[in-house]
């Protein structure tokens, strides 16, 4: 194999991972119409990322009332059904971002290595860290409380700190996609065995 069609299948593989989605589950099936969701932070999470990640909530709020489906997803806190709670965050340091610049760079180079010298298998390897943090999802229904917790990264690889709280926002409003698709076809179910309500 040619070592610039190594390079193009590497730049391939490497894009796909990067912008593979998290699985994510979520606890209980609604059967209501109608939820009120509180987003909440841990002190030790920074402000400036609670700025982003609440911007984020405020648009997917909005985002959630453009949905064909009727799922009513509101902020009203006064009875609330789902509380969403960022318990921390970790940004990529200096020393991450160097060691990513460099078992990186020493990864993708060795396949091309490897092919020059017509060797009959490729190896690479690379490393990009991520920005981390855990989201504590509880959700009420008429059998209790349910509990589940998620961890949501984002990219920081080669990113200032204020791009990498920016990104790690962004990767929020995936999740909460996500969550809202997962409840939108779980109503859905609901309606069709005639257990949904409006309340």
């Amino acid at each position: 194999m040619k070592a610039d069609s190594i390079a193009t299948l590497l730049f391939i593989l490497l894009v796909c991972t990067s912008c593979a989605p998290t699985k994510v589950f979520y606890p209980v099936t609604p059967v209501k119409a109608h939820w009120n969701v509180e987003l909440q932070f841990d002190p030790s999470v920074p402000n400036e990322v609670q700025d982003e990640i609440g911007r984020v909530f405020n648009d997917f709020t909005i985002y959630s009332h453009t949905r064909p489906v009727v799922f009513d997803w509101s902020q009203d806190t006064t009875e609330t059904d789902m509380i969403i709670y960022v318990r921390g965050y970790k940004g990529v340091t200096g020393g991450q971002q160097v060691a990513g610049l460099i078992v990186s760079a020493i990864g993708i180079s060795t396949p091309i290595l490897m092919a020059s010298s017509q060797v009959p298998f490729v190896v690479t390897f690379w490393y990009f860290p991520k920005t981390r943090s855990v989201s504590a999802m509880s959700v009420r229904d008429d059998s209790g409380v349910h509990h589940k917790l998620h961890a949501v990264t984002g990219p920081g690889f080669m990113k200032t700190e204020e791009n990498q709280m920016r990104k790690h926002a962004a990767a929020y409003m995936s999740y909460f996609r996500m969550m809202l698709k997962f409840y939108e076809r779980q109503l859905m179910i609901a309606k069709r065995k005639g257990l949904a309500t409006t309340g």
